[in-house]
């Protein structure tokens, strides 16, 4: 069968203008056509606070304690207070602080002996402790990662005026490779000691 080339065009033509129609009235309709990576953005935050209202900064892990206080109004203005009394590393403060407005409640649970023992949260597992310039603390205990190692199980402890009790969320491992430095990277490369 043979079709000539006004007919050929004419179906292309008509088929294009029923598609035409068809997206028009599924928006009119109000369905939602966008791809789904878009619906993100709607997701709350864990944290409600900003990064400019971060005051003082607490990292325990493993055996080590490293306390950082924010000393002026300048964002980048950090000093170390233990173990040592020093000026810090502004990136690497800047790197960590950066990832709280990020954390997106993904997956909360509430966080139970149990659920803490099967996400790797315990006495020994790395710990930050946030306080703000309104003297609220947010604690976060880190635990193990996610089935497929791209994001770490958290727990999160929430200033007592707030009444939630602790969660357990799904959090970037970001916050893990923030806090797996060397102590002499907390450090202003000025502050640094080179050995010899």
């Amino acid at each position: 069968m043979n079709l000539n080339r006004n007919t050929i065009i004419l179906f292309i033509t008509a088929f294009s203008l029923m598609g035409l129609v068809f997206l028009t009235e599924i928006r009119k309709d109000g369905f939602n056509i966008s791809p789904v990576g878009k619906q993100e953005d709607n997701i709350p935050s864990i944290f409600p606070f900003k990064t400019e209202e971060i005051q003082a900064l607490e990292i325990q892990i493993d055996d080590q304690f490293i306390a950082f206080e924010k000393t002026g109004n300048e964002p980048l203005s950090w000093m170390m207070k233990q173990p040592e009394n020093t000026k810090a590393s502004d990136a690497a403060i800047a790197f960590l602080l950066n990832l709280f407005p990020s954390a997106n409640k993904k997956i909360e649970l509430l966080a139970t002996d149990e659920q803490r023992k099967e996400y790797g949260i315990n006495n020994n597992s790395p710990t930050i402790t946030i306080t703000l310039k309104n003297s609220d603390r947010y604690q976060m205990i880190l635990g193990k990662s996610n089935f497929d190692d791209t994001q770490i199980y958290a727990e999160v402890i929430f200033p007592e005026k707030e009444k939630i009790k602790p969660q357990i969320y799904l959090v970037s491992k970001s916050f893990q490779y923030a806090l797996e430095r060397n102590f002499d990277e907390w450090l202003e490369k000025e502050n640094k000691t080179i050995s010899p």
